[in-house]
């Protein structure tokens, strides 16, 4: 975000029209002035868009990404590709890297549109935490829920139970949709539910069947998923998904 300016996005028309003339009056009229950004309610800042499903969030970097956590409910896109293969992770997270979208307590019940564009290098190291991926935990138990179109590359997630590239954990309903995405490359490692695009993916409803159940397809996977477990505690790894009961 160096070099970028921040607008509100309740800024008046009147303020924004001043600010251009001073951009222009201030500004080397033979070099193009730096691109806008929103600055979303929720405190996170975008390309642009309102967070509705037919205006998403605009994401353009990590730091989008990362502020996705700050709306739940909110829609994002990408608009390219993102690659994190040279980011420096050894601050991000206090060591952690990415920090997961969504977790047990919230969770991501949005919508995010990859629209074909790929993330690569993404990097999380929690050994102790469960739900890790992407998206920690996502689902709604009446609402719609959708993950599309988006690849990830060469990433490296670890964490403990519900560990997946795309997503952790999935506790959906009929209206829970993923779709066309992939991961390629790199290693997922967890110590159960662990899976190389999904970890766990299953309904709210407590009893397996029935039909309100999330929905996986024309997704694909080729990555390496590990175990960490010790003796007996190894259960519910796969290459696609680690476990679906419910799903």
């Amino acid at each position: 975000m160096q070099g970028r300016f921040r607008v509100i996005t309740q800024v008046s028309l009147a303020l924004a029209v001043a600010l251009s003339l001073l951009i222009a009056a201030c500004g080397d009229n033979d070099v193009a002035a730096p691109a806008m950004r929103l600055v979303s309610l929720a405190g996170g800042a975008f390309g642009g868009g309102s967070g509705t499903p037919t205006d998403p969030y605009i994401i353009e970097d990590i730091d989008d990404l990362q502020a996705m956590q700050d709306d739940l409910e909110a829609y994002y896109a990408l608009v390219d590709d993102v690659d994190l293969s040279a980011f420096n992770w050894i601050t991000w997270g206090d060591g952690n890297g990415f920090a997961p979208i969504g977790d047990a307590t919230n969770r991501f019940s949005g919508g995010f549109d990859g629209r074909g564009f790929t993330i690569t290098g993404l990097y999380i190291n929690r050994p102790n935490t469960n739900n890790v991926g992407l998206f920690g935990h996502v689902g709604h138990d009446t609402g719609t829920t959708i993950i599309k179109n988006v690849g990830l590359i060469d990433a490296s997630i670890v964490g403990a139970r519900g560990v997946g590239t795309l997503i952790g954990r999935v506790t959906g309903n009929a209206n829970t949709l993923i779709e066309n995405c992939f991961a390629e490359g790199g290693a997922v490692t967890g110590n159960g539910a662990t899976g190389g695009l999904i970890g766990s993916f299953n309904s709210w409803r407590t009893t397996p069947g029935g039909e309100d159940n999330p929905i996986l397809r024309y997704s694909f996977t080729h990555v390496s998923v590990e175990s960490v477990a010790e003796g007996g505690g190894r259960d519910k790894f796969g290459g696609l998904v680690g476990c679906s009961q419910k799903g």
